[in-house]
């Protein structure tokens, strides 16, 4: 995730286990070998890292060139790890474990490569393998048995190579197929197959968008690459001029080349439209624009608006994404530059009025007075909130200095040993001794863990230590968002910060306490009650525990506050809720509903197919069976190839067959989606359900009826 974390579960015993650091960014994918020996991640960092599973540690790193890795894969049988580069590239290596056999294979093509890479023809290899010296004769044979065929596959791939350089550089089909003709370099052979591969090579738009993205965000690349850039976005739109990512990304450009006015103008435009089609703002192009428009006014006001609006959308927590890599806001080099830009300088300069214990009180008072001003003008930073606690203890304001501290937290996923160290001595001031003792064990776990060698941190900690009246505790540990939830609610159990019970809460249901759950999930609901997210959430859960009365209240409330809503995704939320369970709530309301928004809900193409399964939900819980098979059929046609989607429709067609006496027709969908069930849906004894846990919750209820139903 984006604490940098591996998160993981014993299946049997369904305990957590032990967190692992698994980047220096965010965690972008994990996954483990089928002997369950090895996992490998890949982040942020663009590393691909090896760990042993038993031990935590790690063993190997790689490094793909080119933009890092995006996902990551093992083979079934663990003898090869795969991985998806963020240039479009597919890296594969060999993973198999040392063995005689794999010694010779290894120097087979070894002396088959030396050879290759000093021959101009198939002949030159060929005698470069019989005449090299001190090579067994068994490695020999098997190198000129191959020699042939890795000679054609050098010549392919130096082919394939030279094709994908003239789409970086001419773009479209016609255009590289003309210069392929052109080309004097190429044999008639090597000429025509390229062709034949021209005439088939795909229009990957994405990967063009990536490449183009990869440029923008970077501010340390020269202005030919961003020239490149603003070509290949032109060329897009030239194509697709309804893309609104790369019209972004051409303000963008221009905004790099200094063409300053000129980039305002196409990010005001493409932000208006991004809002108007989307419902929400791309945080890429706003803040892209808000940079824009502080190049133009050093003063804007409008720029620091736009700042915020990025800051509140990124740290909303259910805020779920769009059509734009979140990435780039999380440990970059753009982060840098766009924090630096609107924050960092009078973050920076308070920092270093605070930071030490030994300071002046004047310059303690001077620190404050700019955290304070940091704070009103971008409220939404963990950054400077952190610094503002800081601040307040050490002005001697402590009960000030836990509030500033608790937002930091809020904001930065339970925060880190920044904010602990000082919760912990500001409980001390505040005579909560138990309190600060354990704030202090969790900040110091973290900090020997995560960075033993941060000297503030270091000062931190004997700062805490001698006023503890304690030894320096040097031995590292885990410590999750869930523990630091747990101790703020230990110290403060009716804690009113949706933050720490939704934290709570989902820690319980990964780890599959279902009962723990539901109690933290309903006082999240009670502390949220006007956030229709958060009900969402909190029914599923509640259905799936079994919870009838507690289920039945809640949905009746939060049909009744969503009824006469105009936004259909908080229809379909409340809806398919609403129908999870027969008898909580009147479902005629429940359609009447879904079908008063239906018109407005190809506005907002990614809703359609979860659109039509609710009302297939809803219809089903209704009576109306055929009509509940027509939706769920549709909402599968669209969802393409979801397997959420798929597994729950699947389900209530069998149900709805059912209902309609149609025996065969139900087995057959209730075989399809056991299919679907067991192959694609985490499991719930110890299995990692992830962000999107409600709708696995779902396809578990849904699961649970149609058996009991048809079985």
């Amino acid at each position: 995730g984006r604490d940098q974390m591996i998160h993981r579960w014993d299946v049997a015993s369904g305990k957590p286990l032990p967190l692992t650091r698994g980047a220096a960014g965010s965690v972008r994918c994990v996954a483990i070998s089928s002997d369950a020996r090895r996992l490998v991640s890949c982040g942020g960092d663009s590393l691909i890292r090896i760990w042993d599973v038993e031990t935590s540690q790690e063993q190997l790193i790689l490094e793909p060139p080119g933009g890092g890795a995006r996902a990551v894969a093992w083979s079934p049988d663990g003898s090869r790890l795969a991985a998806g580069g963020g240039n479009g590239t597919l890296f594969v290596w060999d993973a198999r474990p040392i063995t005689p056999e794999l010694r010779e294979e290894a120097a087979v093509a070894k002396l088959a490569d030396d050879a290759l890479s000093l021959a101009s023809s198939l002949d030159e290899v060929r005698k470069g393998i019989s005449e090299a010296s001190s090579v067994a004769e068994p490695v020999r044979t098997k190198a000129l048995e191959i020699a042939e065929t890795l000679w054609k596959t050098r010549a392919e791939h130096a082919l394939a190579l030279k094709l994908e350089g003239m789409f970086d550089e001419h773009f479209t089909r016609p255009a590289v197929i003309g210069a392929l003709n052109q080309d004097d370099t190429l044999s008639e052979t090597d000429r025509q197959q390229a062709i034949t591969w021209a005439q088939e090579f795909p229009e990957r738009w994405d990967v063009l968008i990536a490449g183009c993205q990869s440029t923008i965000v970077d501010p340390s690349r020269s202005a030919e690459q961003y020239e490149q850039a603003l070509r290949k976005t032109e060329f897009i739109l030239a194509a697709k001029p309804d893309n609104l990512i790369a019209e972004i990304l051409r303000g963008g450009a221009m905004l790099r080349l200094g063409r300053t006015e000129e980039a305002v103008t196409v990010l005001q435009q493409v932000d208006q439209k991004f809002r108007e089609s989307h419902k929400i703002l791309n945080p890429l192009g706003t803040m892209l624009l808000a940079m824009a428009l502080k190049q133009q006014d050093p003063e804007s006001d409008v720029a620091k608006q736009l700042v915020r609006q990025v800051e509140r959308l990124m740290n909303d927590e259910n805020w779920t994404g769009v059509p734009v890599d979140a990435d780039v806001f999380q440990e970059t080099s753009f982060a840098v530059e766009a924090g630096q830009l609107f924050a960092n300088e009078q973050n920076s300069l308070s920092w270093g009025l605070v930071v030490r214990n030994d300071s002046p009180p004047e310059d303690y008072a001077r620190g404050l007075e700019i955290a304070k001003a940091a704070v009103t003008e971008f409220p939404e930073s963990g950054a400077i909130l952190n610094t503002l606690g800081v601040a307040y203890y050490r002005n001697n304001e402590w009960a000030a200095a836990l509030n500033a501290l608790r937002k930091s937290m809020a904001k930065r996923s339970g925060g880190n040993s920044y904010d602990w160290f000082f919760v912990a001595m500001a409980y001390w001031q505040l005579g909560e001794k138990d309190h600060a003792l354990k704030w202090n064990q969790a900040a110091c776990h973290w900090m020997a863990k995560s960075r033993p060698n941060d000297d503030e941190l270091n000062q931190f900690c004997k700062e805490a230590a001698d006023l503890l009246e304690i030894e320096e505790q040097t031995s590292p540990g885990e410590v999750t968002p869930a523990d630091i939830a747990h101790l703020i609610v230990e110290a403060e159990p009716e804690v009113t910060e949706g933050w720490v019970w939704r934290t709570i809460m989902e820690d319980e249901i990964q780890a599959g306490r279902w009962t723990a759950a539901v109690t933290s999930g309903i006082q999240y609901a009670e502390i949220r009650p006007d956030d229709p997210y958060v009900q969402y959430q909190v029914g599923v859960l509640l259905a799936f525990a079994g919870d009838a009365e507690a289920y039945r209240s809640h949905c009746q409330r939060m049909l009744a506050n969503t009824a006469e809503t105009d936004d259909p995704v908080l229809a379909e939320r409340c809806g398919k809720v609403c129908a999870l369970l027969p008898d909580a709530v009147d479902p005629v309301p429940i359609n009447a509903m879904l079908d008063r928004l239906q018109e407005r809900v190809p506005e907002r193409e990614y809703l359609v197919p979860w659109y039509l399964m609710a009302q297939g939900i809803a219809e089903y819980r209704g009576g109306r069976f055929a009509e509940a098979i027509g939706r769920l059929e549709s909402s599968r046609a669209l969802a393409n190839g979801n397997g959420l989607i798929d597994t729950v429709c699947y389900f209530y067609q069998a149900m709805a067959h059912h209902q309609l006496g149609q025996p065969l027709e139900a087995q057959a969908a209730y075989e399809a989606s056991f299919n679907l069930y067991t192959e694609k849906i985490p499991k719930l004894n110890g299995g990692q359900l992830g962000k999107g846990w409600h709708d696995v919750l779902v396809c578990h209820v849904a699961q649970r009826e149609a058996e009991a139903l048809l079985k």
